[in-house]
């Protein structure tokens, strides 16, 4: 969001509207004021969207590229990618991909045997230390190899390792099954940050939320209702097989209130 804010408004020339934006918004954050349209399935399409492009751009400092794109759509960073082969590392990547594999098989001790919590949490800061060691042990036979860029390497899977959690497949799963409405909108949020532009999937996705408040509105659900013998109590006819139909009498419940934009509904 930082990237794409500075591409349209540059903070050098304007730092005094940016510091006003941020004391602005996070004024509204903390005081709970205004409205949000961002559903649970926007959300969750955002942040498995956001976490590929996040995860994307940390290519540049995998593979040790100078030359790298600044957009953050998918199609623009794989382009960038595959045009700079020439200036792939091959010792940067295999340096990041060892700590990484580290950094996750840390992650998976923690997770079986709660009395090894310390091992993930002290393990960053330890690789840390050890790529700083190796350079400075190998830095006569890899005159090339600098310590900020082995930082910077190390740093960059912690990013990689850290959104590689954001993708929750079994909220976009139980989404699927709950509402199929929900789920389009998941994959609206999730393609659209992916494709197009974080502002621009956001967007898509809300007018495909307020697009299911319209036609819930207009279009009710409704339900015929029988009575459980021997109570004042109605129940759904699909949901209790004890409740029985009045005779001569259709009793429906409508899961909406009644206004003018489905009256004709109803009546139909």
């Amino acid at each position: 969001m930082g990237t794409m804010l500075g591409e349209e408004v540059s903070y050098t020339d304007h730092p005094i509207f940016l510091s006003s934006t941020g004391f602005y918004c996070n004024f509204l954050r903390y005081s709970v004021l205004g409205w949000s349209w961002s559903a649970k399935a926007t959300l969750v399409g955002f942040m498995a969207g956001a976490a590929i492009i996040v995860s994307l751009q940390q290519l540049k400092g995998l593979l040790g590229i100078v030359h790298f794109t600044n957009k953050m759509q998918i199609v623009p960073v794989l382009t960038s990618v595959f045009q700079r082969t020439d200036e792939w590392s091959w010792q940067t990547i295999i340096l990041g991909a060892s700590f990484l594999l580290l950094l996750l098989t840390t992650r998976k001790v923690s997770m079986r045997n709660k009395k090894l919590f310390w091992v993930s949490a002290v393990y960053p800061l330890t690789s840390v230390i050890l790529s700083t060691l190796i350079v400075f042990c190998l830095k006569s036979k890899l005159p090339m190899v600098k310590t900020v860029m082995i930082i910077n390497t190390i740093y960059i899977f912690f990013i990689v390792k850290a959104v590689l959690w954001r993708k929750n497949y079994e909220a976009a799963l139980k989404l699927w099954k709950v509402d199929k409405i929900d789920f389009f909108t998941c994959l609206c949020s999730f393609f659209g940050v992916l494709f197009i532009a974080v502002h621009l999937g956001l967007a898509i996705a809300v007018g495909v939320s307020v697009f299911k408040i319209l036609l819930h509105v207009t279009r009710p659900n409704t339900a015929a209702l029988g009575n459980i013998p021997g109570t004042h109590i109605y129940q759904r006819l699909r949901r209790n097989r004890e409740s029985q139909r009045v005779p001569y009498f259709l009793l429906v419940s409508i899961e909406a209130p009644m206004y003018f934009s489905n009256s004709t509904y109803l009546q139909e």
